[in-house]
């Protein structure tokens, strides 16, 4: 099959070579019009601007992408999520290490997928690192690329692509296990959106533990959804016995949802223990320290870059898919159970 050129595009497009050199190079001297019909030629086609080809034979652009979706807590960037913050450090550091340039990107909305292709297509880069949560369709899009590419935070365990994470089962498992030792038995739930991976790992090893001790699932005191954790404990306080512990997702969740057990006249962890996720640096701040699952975030972007790294490096490296250890972290949300639940 015959390998398409710059000329190509620009006779299908019918514009000029140096129209289309300007388009792949985002200039601003391009009318909307005709920038849109050469990159619908160029996604129909699959082209390979010449710009990264040159960058792939002669010599590496030094430079990596970082994208990211726009969240609940993070709508302005990265640096403001307590979690993501220090897993983007973790990128930052590493690639200074592998003396990579870092071009930052953020999706607000699925439309605009389709201005960062345009600047990836426009400027060498060497490889795409997806932080967080991204829709499985955007995930192959950005794959048709033909760049290396990692998931940080994430995984597609049915995609060939390379992908770092936390242990989430582990994590949970042991959060569960030192509640059932203690004599918990009714053990609340709240968490995010299950479509996100670790989500949806926590959650999955949640209901694993409940049924390797015997233990019915009950819908009452679980509550999952993209909300707030004071939104989410709501429809526990209703529950009648209400649970003796609270497990979360995340952090945030747990300590928004601590909040509320207080106003409702709960004392922690006297009425009720709670137990959260991450480690983030607020958990020490709650009055009695929560108890969480500590996440090694720098680590992740780390090994993230170091993946990305070895692909760049060598095209033809297998896929990796690495998982982090965590470790669990005991402060005071945590006690003995009641003798009797709230009734």
């Amino acid at each position: 099959m015959k390998t398409l050129t710059i000329y190509d595009i620009a006779r299908m497009a019918k514009v000029s070579r140096s129209t289309v050199s300007r388009v792949l190079n985002n200039s601003e001297n391009v009318s909307d019009e005709v920038r849109e019909r050469v990159l619908k030629v160029i996604r129909e086609t699959n082209y390979e601007p010449n710009v990264r080809a040159r960058s792939l034979t002669v010599k590496k652009a030094n430079t990596i992408a970082v994208i990211h979706m726009a969240g609940r807590k993070w709508i302005e960037n990265i640096e403001s999520n307590p979690f993501y913050s220090e897993v983007m450090q973790g990128i930052l550091r590493e690639a200074m290490h592998y003396r990579y340039m870092v071009s930052q990107f953020m999706i607000m909305k699925e439309s605009d997928l389709e201005n960062i292709l345009k600047m990836v297509r426009g400027r060498a880069i060497d490889g795409l690192a997806l932080v967080g949560h991204f829709h499985p369709e955007l995930i192959n899009r950005l794959s048709e690329e033909r760049l290396p590419l990692v998931l940080i935070d994430n995984d597609l365990p049915e995609m060939e692509i390379s992908s770092v994470c936390s242990d989430n089962k582990t994590g949970i498992t042991l959060a569960m296990e030192y509640l059932l030792n203690l004599g918990h038995s009714r053990i609340g739930y709240i968490s995010g959106p299950l479509e996100r991976f670790p989500y949806q790992q926590r959650f999955l090893a949640y209901k694993e533990a409940l049924e390797n001790n015997e233990i019915l699932y009950d819908e009452s005191i679980v509550s999952i959804g993209d909300a707030t954790g004071d939104q989410l404990i709501s429809k526990l306080l209703a529950a009648r016995p209400f649970p003796t512990a609270i497990l979360a997702s995340n952090d945030d969740r747990i300590l928004e949802a601590a909040v509320v057990l207080k106003k409702a006249g709960l004392k922690i962890p006297e009425d009720v223990s709670i137990f959260g996720y991450d480690d983030i640096y607020a958990a020490r701040l709650l009055e009695v320290g929560l108890s969480t699952i500590s996440v090694p975030r720098e680590q992740i972007g780390r090994e993230g870059v170091r993946l990305l790294a070895a692909a760049i490096q060598n095209p033809n490296s297998p896929v990796q898919k690495k998982v982090l250890h965590v470790q669990m972290v005991l402060r005071g949300s945590v006690a003995i159970p009641k003798e009797q639940s709230i009734a």
